[in-house]
């Protein structure tokens, strides 16, 4: 089977990490999540900005390496920047793989407000929607894809959600 590449797209507390690990475990694709790298940057004094480029620089050579091995891959990293869905795209396509981006919605505000302020977090992540509408309101950043993708509701139930992901990049399929 070829290598895949799966895309995580969402807000902060939309449910990409559980989804993506989620993926993860039932394809065996190795789960890259960005905000594991960016986390230690931003702890370790580099700014914002600087950090970020620097933790899609290493997240995005991890996964090359991972699919020169001939694994997939599930890249933890919302496509909110122009040049992402390429990069992803053109690794895929490096290793004769397929590419899809899976977008993670939570439309319950209160919902997503309790997994923000529960969960562990990293110095890079936000910890509340107020956090949230600062970061994305950000220069530059791009919310609404013009490339084609899944959309999931994740007020749903993980497995439901994990079922529509794996049906649309047909794993398991003939």
């Amino acid at each position: 089977m070829n290598p895949f590449v799966v895309q995580m797209h969402g807000e902060s507390g939309a449910g990409k990490s559980t989804l993506a690990l989620a993926v993860g475990r039932a394809t065996g694709a190795v789960v890259l999540d960005k905000d594991c790298i960016k986390g230690p940057l931003v702890e370790g004094g580099i700014a914002d900005p600087q950090a970020g480029g620097l933790a899609y620089d290493i997240f995005y050579l991890l996964a090359e390496s991972i699919l020169s091995q001939r694994l997939s891959v599930v890249l933890d990293s919302p496509v909110f920047w122009p040049g992402i869905a390429e990069r992803g795209r053109a690794l895929a396509s490096g290793a004769g793989g397929f590419y899809f981006i899976v977008e993670c919605r939570c439309d319950d505000v209160r919902l997503q407000e309790q997994r923000l302020t529960t969960r562990t977090r990293l110095a890079s992540q936000p910890g509340s929607r107020a956090e949230l509408v600062v970061a994305l309101g950000r220069p530059g950043v791009m919310r609404e894809l013009s490339e084609a993708h899944l959309t999931l509701d994740t007020t749903q139930a993980i497995d439901v959600c994990l079922a529509q992901t794996l049906g649309y990049i047909g794993y398991g399929q003939g």
